[in-house]
């Protein structure tokens, strides 16, 4: 299911590109028809949102809002129609016009509903109480790191699928920026990936806070917590040097004994928990 999922948003991004430019041709070409431009509101606006995910992997400024997207839905909609009812009152019918607008509507709605959402996060080894399983995982140099080792102290863990996502990207930028409320309470903060190393150590230079960086190879401490994404990866992003198994967003604060205070298993990879929540956690239990 994943690898389908994969093949499907890289085909959409593609293929909404392709018709935004060809229908804005096409309406430059032929002037004013309603459903042309009722065609590219439907593909326009997602094209438009995944530019701005991609533009975001740099100004990391995504909003976690669903607003955004709720309003994406109803203008896709809304463009859709307007291009459905233009095709059937208009003599110059332009049945590929048509074709688009229903391409981009339903694709945002199984992106949306189907790609979006990451199924029940139930996870019995991950139940606020217990102690962490242990796992190996590597630190940006390729040293070797047991979980044991974060004992002693309060550890929050965000494991995150790597630099692609942009939706991590915000959400290591906004811990970031809380970076010293969060220690203040005397949490340390691992950033944990399957990403290459290379990739971390270019992530680490991007920020100037002490976070403990550390790459999960061959995704083996996602598989022992149970949060591994199989062929999660966008297809064709392994042709950067990205592995096609990735993990499923997670956030999880252990105490200084290693047991597990509070655990976030979304089920939309695009909904991430605030800092507030994590500093609310360890204000209890300080």
């Amino acid at each position: 299911m994943n690898r389908a999922k994969s093949i499907f948003i890289s085909i959409y991004m593609m293929a909404l590109f392709a018709m935004t430019f060809h229908t804005a041709l096409m309406l430059v070409s032929y002037g004013f028809d309603p459903a042309m431009l009722g065609t590219l509101l439907a593909v326009g606006l997602p094209a438009g949102f995944f530019v701005y995910a991609i533009a975001n992997l740099v100004i990391m400024t995504m909003p976690r809002a669903t607003l955004g997207v709720r309003l994406i839905t109803m203008g896709t909609a809304a463009g859709a129609a307007i291009a459905l009812y233009g095709s059937l009152t208009s003599d110059n019918v332009h049945a590929l016009t048509l074709a688009y607008a229903l391409i981009g509507f339903f694709g945002w709605v199984a992106y949306d509903r189907w790609y979006s959402y990451q199924g029940s996060r139930m996870n019995s080894r991950l139940t606020t109480g217990q102690e962490l399983p242990l796992f190996d995982v590597e630190d940006e140099n390729g040293e070797a790191v047991n979980s044991g080792s974060f004992r002693g102290k309060p550890t929050l863990l965000i494991f995150y699928r790597g630099n692609w996502c942009p939706f991590c990207m915000s959400q290591i930028k906004e811990i970031a920026s809380r970076y010293r409320e969060l220690t203040d309470k005397g949490a340390r903060i691992a950033l944990i990936s399957p990403q290459p190393h290379k990739f971390v150590r270019n992530l680490a230079k991007r920020f100037d806070v002490p976070f403990t960086y550390l790459v999960d190879v061959g995704n083996r401490a996602a598989r022992r917590l149970d949060i591994a994404a199989i062929g999660g990866l966008p297809a064709s992003m392994e042709l950067f040097g990205y592995p096609v198994d990735t993990v499923r967003p997670t956030a999880i604060i252990t105490d200084k004994d290693g047991k597990i205070i509070y655990a976030d298993l979304t089920s939309d990879y695009r909904v991430r928990p605030e800092p507030d929540a994590f500093l609310r956690v360890l204000e209890k239990h300080t």
